[in-house]
């Protein structure tokens, strides 16, 4: 039977384990559709049909309480004819949400265009500081919110809603889509960044990155 003593010793030499095999996880990028739908009126001061991306990361944090900075993600924001149009950067903490609100982001003066009707994102993830347990924690639901909705107000539900559907981002292989490659994309490169239009108050100014 093993010494009280002996059990302490297991622990921490379990925790030093532990820590020395934190490292950095490959990145990975996630696919996502968006829609941002003008009034049937033709009327650019409202929207019928607006897309959020609720970007979720599952990671723990390695000390408790800590609220750094562990992964970034990077959209690319694409029209429904592969032009890029512009790019975004969110820093998520540890358990942290971030709804981005595409068609407000995309309505930056930056970007110097109006939203398009239907287009793709392309969302590149990667590790700030190793994590405890090298994976895919980052996940992304795509939400599609459909009333009449105010161009200039970013929070949809504000508008008159009268539906809402929802559904997830796709991992795609990396023989598909290298997320270094993504990002050395001359257009890629070349496009506006523009800051990501986070709503439903999660947004956390507090936090660097955030």
């Amino acid at each position: 039977m093993k010494s009280h003593s002996s059990y302490i010793r297991l622990s921490i030499a379990t925790a030093g384990l532990m820590a020395a095999s934190a490292a950095f996880a490959e990145p990975y990028v996630l696919q996502c559709f968006y829609e941002c739908k003008r009034d049937p009126t033709g009327s650019t001061a409202r929207f019928a049909e607006v897309t959020t991306l609720m970007i979720a990361n599952g990671n723990q944090p390695l000390t408790v309480g800590d609220h750094s900075v562990t992964q970034t993600a990077t959209l690319v924001f694409l029209d429904g004819r592969e032009r890029v149009l512009a790019k975004s950067i969110t820093g998520l903490t540890p358990r942290d949400l971030d709804e981005v609100n595409v068609c407000a982001t995309l309505s930056n003066a930056a970007t110097g265009l109006a939203p398009p009707s239907a287009g793709l994102i392309q969302v590149a993830i990667n590790d700030v500081i190793p994590t405890a347990a090298p994976g895919r924690g980052v996940h992304i639901w795509i939400k599609n919110v459909v009333g009449v909705m105010q161009s200039q107000d970013p929070e949809p539900f504000r508008g008159r809603i009268s539906g809402v559907g929802k559904t997830h981002c796709e991992e795609l292989a990396r023989e598909i889509a290298n997320p270094d490659k993504l990002l050395a994309d001359p257009e890629v490169q070349q496009a506006p960044q523009v800051p990501p239009v986070l709503i439903e108050l999660t947004n956390d100014p507090q936090i660097p990155g955030t």
